[in-house]
């Protein structure tokens, strides 16, 4: 029995981030569904954009990065 199974068995609780993670958690059998509690990320992805190509570079540039 590795360490995951035993503090799975041990929690009262496993939390998943999304329905996806939590249907993974209950197929890997050794977490009982009563369990596992989804609370969703706090950040909706879909509002974020990703930044101008120009200022991408000013920051790696500051940063001293490379890309």
């Amino acid at each position: 029995m590795t360490l995951r199974v035993i503090t799975a068995r041990m929690a009262d609780r496993v939390i998943a981030c999304s329905d996806a993670c939590r249907t993974d958690y209950m197929a890997w059998g050794w977490i009982p569904p009563r369990k596992i509690v989804t609370i969703r990320n706090g950040i909706d992805p879909g509002r974020l954009q990703r930044p101008a190509e120009t200022e991408l570079r000013a920051v790696r540039a500051d940063l001293k990065m490379q890309g």
